[in-house]
């Protein structure tokens, strides 16, 4: 009999390779380099202003929850590495 996992769960292990509680941070710092954003991943790199953060936020948590799985990933402090120079 095998453990359950959650949908969420499982996204994390399919975008890092493997369960998220196992993974090294040298391994989550390559990983972000290495994707796109998308529909279920963000990259939020610097904000002006606390309530400049919570607005993205909201706004970007809103948005996974209105996807058909209603969930994602959020990397703050990440540039987008498809981005020349971040956003």
């Amino acid at each position: 009999m095998g453990l359950y996992t959650s949908p969420r769960e499982d996204f994390i292990s399919a975008l890092f390779g493997k369960p998220f509680e196992v993974l090294t941070c040298r391994e989550v710092c390559e990983k972000l380099e290495a994707i796109n954003e998308s529909s279920h991943v963000e990259f939020k790199e610097s904000f002006e202003k606390k309530d400049e953060l919570d607005q993205e936020l909201l706004r970007t948590i809103t948005g996974f929850l209105n996807t058909a799985e209603g969930y994602g990933f959020i990397a703050l402090g990440v540039r987008d590495p498809s981005k020349p120079g971040g956003e």
